[in-house]
């Protein structure tokens, strides 16, 4: 037949060109399901990580019900910080001292504030005694997120004037980590339901999982950080 030529797609570009078609049609899917099978286990870990290093209470750390901690550095020392879950919870805030050097505190003394004048959260002292250090590492700077808890936000260095008796209240070992179980639970129910008619825009409380969000505190208003700071983080002054 006139002016009809027959063209053998096997011996011209167009194999190459359906083979190149194909191959991006199959790595497509292949690519999607592969990310859902990355994705979803780093999520995971990333909680596990979080919740792990919150429950791992070295066994010369004591916990105060106000969520600060206690460790026995010498038997006329100890040291004292906020706990690495409130720490998480509000975020990369200011911490403002209220007290300085050679200062007597009394358990329930106001030692420091996190967060600035409208949103902040009180921090009193877990135990009694003068005051012989301050962290020059907060000092004028903030709380950093994602430390190792026990360590870098250390807060200060306090000589005991009453330890035996005070410690008695202090948690430590299995009954610490019990206690802190059931401080995320009620952490759970306080940000999921009973304030709930405060929140006009409310954020993501619950991550997948039951998970309480990071830094959760910093998205509530200040309504919010001052209910929070009454039912779980005063203690009632000894003065």
């Amino acid at each position: 037949m006139d002016g009809f030529h027959y063209y053998n797609l096997f011996e011209t570009k167009g194999a190459e060109y359906l083979l190149t078609i194909v191959f991006f049609l199959l790595l497509i899917p292949f690519w999607i399901v592969l990310n859902r099978k990355v994705s979803a286990p780093v999520r995971v870990s990333q909680r596990a990580s979080i919740f792990d290093n919150l429950l791992g209470i070295p066994q010369e750390i004591y916990l105060a019900m106000n969520h600060t901690w206690v460790q026995l550095m010498q038997p006329t020392k100890v040291r004292i910080g906020l706990n690495d879950l409130i720490v998480n919870m509000v975020g990369e805030n200011q911490l403002n001292f209220f007290r300085q050097n050679g200062e007597l505190v009394n358990k329930g003394d106001l030692l420091a504030q996190i967060g600035d004048n409208e949103k902040k959260l009180q921090i009193f002292a877990p135990v009694s005694g003068i005051i012989s250090g301050l962290n020059p590492r907060l000092q004028d700077q903030k709380m950093i997120v994602g430390e190792v808890p026990y360590e870098s936000n250390w807060m200060v260095d306090i000589n005991p004037k009453n330890w035996q008796d005070e410690a008695r209240e202090l948690l430590s070992g299995e009954a610490a980590k019990n206690w802190l179980s059931l401080e995320l639970g009620r952490m759970r129910d306080f940000f999921s339901g009973q304030f709930s008619d405060k929140l006009q825009n409310q954020p993501v409380i619950l991550q997948d999982g039951g998970e309480i969000s990071p830094e959760i505190l910093s998205e509530m208003p200040a309504a919010i950080w001052n209910d929070f700071q009454q039912a779980f983080l005063s203690i009632p002054s000894e003065n």
